[in-house]
């Protein structure tokens, strides 16, 4: 009996409805420039260059985009970004949002724990750009933020606005400022001010994964003024309208996934996707990654689950992951994160939350 086919939405499938997201950005960068004292107006001209879309394509509603469109726009949004704000003001506005039966679904959670769900099962129309990957072990839930279509230089960009956005859409559905502890991939940034200011001082930088954490106890808090019959009428439209669309990028992270324990090969994987090793590389580099960067961040996500997760030690976790000294394993770790696993764990033991 055949396999079903697998099919790749690469980053240049127009699978993303432009009146979504994108719409959001637009409206904020042009908003700031009406705002200030200078007679350069921000046209959508100008915004939306190289996209090969008009700023009628964006609000007629009909038109759909594709990953690399989203990405050429926010290139072009930050050039005007002169604060370092813009992420984190994008943020602020994603969620509900105003993507038709699906913000009414998220926007009638009764809680955390539903909230997720519904972020995670309709991430094509409510996170299209990274995927929420949502772990728990005995006292935390985590959020892991995983790229979607190849962000490159855009990935510090929207992972800022993306936790804005997640503990934002908490505070005001819970009416309170949960205790989120946020870990980044990246160093910690010249402008640590935007993140103090929306994010809190719960912050950890350079870990080689974007993370929330939060306390378990949280998940199952009722929420005020979720409406039962709002939520199940919405949920019902959006099992009508899902999407079962998975992304290239998410795929070759899901079948690494899959197949952590061994040490797969380019080879191996182009091979699964039907496809040869120079294709693979070719549409690798497409999605501006390394086939060596994704099996990278797969393996230290997984070791960093082993840790918190399953109470791993280092040995445990190095043999789970198919290293056969711990040297070996050490100096893998240090090049996925810039440090050693006891460094990284150390770095974080000051925490009231550890990330690790």
């Amino acid at each position: 009996m055949n396999s079903p086919s697998i099919v790749l939405y690469e980053n240049d499938a127009p699978i993303y409805s432009a009146h979504h997201h994108v719409a959001l950005l637009i409206d904020l960068v042009q908003k700031k420039s009406n705002n200030t004292n200078t007679n350069q107006k921000i046209s959508s001209h100008k915004l939306l260059s190289g996209t090969g879309l008009f700023y009628e394509d964006i609000i007629n509603g009909e038109k759909n985009i594709s990953g690399e469109q989203i990405l050429r726009l926010i290139k072009n949004a930050q050039l005007f970004d002169k604060n370092n704000d813009l992420s984190f003001r994008w943020g602020h506005t994603l969620w509900p949002g105003h993507y038709d039966s699906f913000s009414q679904l998220l926007g009638n959670c009764q809680n955390l724990y539903q909230t997720l769900q519904v972020l995670s099962k309709h991430r094509l129309k409510l996170s299209p750009l990274i995927t929420p990957i949502i772990t728990q072990d005995s006292r935390y839930c985590y959020i892991h933020w995983r790229d979607a279509i190849g962000l490159g230089e855009q990935r510090k960009f929207v992972i800022e606005s993306w936790m804005t956005g997640f503990s934002a859409l908490c505070h005001a559905r819970s009416k309170q400022k949960l205790p989120w502890h946020f870990g980044f991939s990246h160093i910690k940034p010249k402008y640590q001010e935007q993140y103090q200011v929306n994010l809190g001082d719960q912050l950890y930088f350079d870990l080689g994964i974007d993370v929330m954490a939060i306390d378990k106890a949280y998940l199952h808090q009722n929420w005020q003024h979720e409406t039962t019959t709002a939520y199940n009428i919405a949920l019902r439209q959006c099992q009508q309208n899902q999407t079962n669309a998975v992304t290239f990028i998410e795929q070759i992270f899901n079948y690494i996934q899959a197949n952590i324990r061994q040490s797969l090969t380019l080879e191996e994987v182009a091979t699964h996707f039907k496809m040869s090793s120079a294709t693979f590389k070719r549409k690798l580099k497409k999605h501006n990654c390394r086939f060596q960067q994704l099996q990278d961040q797969t393996r230290l996500s997984t070791a960093l689950y082993l840790y918190q997760c399953n109470g791993f030690n280092n040995s445990q976790v190095a043999n789970y992951l198919n290293f056969n000294d711990m040297p070996n394993y050490r100096r893998a770790f240090k090049r996925w994160s810039g440090r050693t696993p006891n460094n990284l764990k150390q770095d974080l033991s000051m925490s009231s939350i550890s990330l690790v």
